[in-house]
C-alpha cells in the first residue's frame, strides 16, 4: 500500500531563519562594498533565491561567487544556536505523524539542519531529510522530490510539498505532487497558499 507524506522546506517554513538569510547576505554584501537594504535583500531573496542574490553580488563586486558564499555562510551559520521553530511546526509535524502519514524534507540548507532540529526537539519527526550535502539540483528543480516518492513509495495523490518561496511550489508541482505555499505572492502557481503553517491541516485533512 502507498504511502502518504508531507514534503517540507526547512528555511522559513518549519525553522524561523529568514532573518539570518538576509543578515548573511547583508553582510557578503557589505564585505564587498555593495550596500542594500535589508528589505531589499529580504524582497529579492524571496522572490528568486538566496543563491541569485549572492550571484548578484559577486556580479557587482566582480568577484567569484564562492568568496561570496564563504562570506555569507560566516554570517549566516553564526546565528545557527539561536533559531528557534516557525509558530505551529511542531503541532503539524505531530498531526501528520499521528495521522499515519511521513515527514520528510528537502532543504538548501547544510547538514546543520540536523542540529537545529535536535536542538528545537523534531528531529525525530522526519523520517528523511534531503540536504544541499546530498548532491541533488537546487530547487526548483525536482529531482530530490521524485527521489523521496520512488523511495517510500509514495501516493502522489496524497503527498504534499511545503515552501515559502515560488521555487518550492515549482518544485512540488514538477514532481506531480500538489505543493502548499506559505506566504502570498503574485502569480504564484501553487495549488494551496496558506498565511499560518497550521493551516496545513485543513489541507490534508481532505484525504481521511
Amino acid at each position: 500500500m502507498k504511502k502518504s507524506a508531507v514534503i517540507w522546506d526547512l528555511d522559513g517554513t518549519i525553522i524561523d531563519s529568514f532573518y539570518a538569510i538576509v543578515g548573511g547576505i547583508y553582510n557578503a554584501a557589505k564585505e564587498n562594498n555593495i550596500e542594500y537594504t535589508k528589505e531589499y535583500i529580504y524582497d529579492y531573496a524571496k522572490e528568486y533565491s538566496s543563491i541569485s542574490m549572492l550571484e548578484k553580488i559577486a556580479a557587482e563586486a566582480g568577484v567569484t561567487l564562492e568568496s561570496v558564499k564563504k562570506t555569507f555562510d560566516y554570517h549566516f551559520h553564526g546565528e545557527d544556536d539561536k533559531i528557534e521553530l516557525i509558530g505551529g511546526a511542531k503541532e503539524i509535524l505531530e498531526f501528520v505523524r499521528d495521522n499515519s502519514m511521513i515527514n520528510l524534507s528537502y532543504t538548501h540548507r547544510n547538514d546543520t539542519s540536523y542540529d537545529i532540529l535536535k536542538r528545537n526537539g523534531i528531529e525525530d519527526y522526519f523520517t528523511e531529510i534531503i540536504t544541499s550535502e546530498r548532491g541533488f539540483k537546487r530547487k526548483p528543480n525536482s529531482d530530490a522530490v521524485k527521489y523521496l516518492i520512488d523511495k517510500y513509495d509514495l501516493d502522489i495523490n496524497n503527498t504534499f510539498f511545503v515552501g515559502d518561496r515560488k521555487s518550492d511550489a515549482a518544485c512540488g508541482n514538477g514532481a506531480g505532487i500538489r505543493s502548499i505555499l506559505l506566504g502570498e505572492y503574485e502569480g504564484c502557481y501553487s495549488d494551496y497558499t496558506i498565511k499560518e503553517l497550521i493551516e496545513v491541516k485543513k489541507i490534508i485533512v481532505r484525504k481521511f
